[in-house]
């Protein structure tokens, strides 16, 4: 394990672990965003969905011409 990882890289992992742990227990409790914010994120997934199942505009290119050998 040494010669992938130094020991300065792994006591930053360590410590940035304990910081992702233990910060959380001690800040306060704040409230929780307004709704507008909570959509985004479902309506970036919407957004998404839609580009990927919705057909293209482009040529159906025939896979003969994909390869250039």
């Amino acid at each position: 394990m040494s010669e992938i990882f130094s020991k300065r890289s792994v006591l930053f992992m360590v410590v940035l672990t304990l910081v992702i742990l233990f910060l959380p227990l001690m800040m306060p409790d704040i409230p929780p965003p307004p709704l507008l914010l909570l959509s985004i994120p479902l309506l970036l997934l919407f957004l998404l969905l839609f580009l990927a199942f919705s057909r293209s505009l482009a040529p159906n290119i025939p896979s003969q011409q994909l390869c250039f050998i």
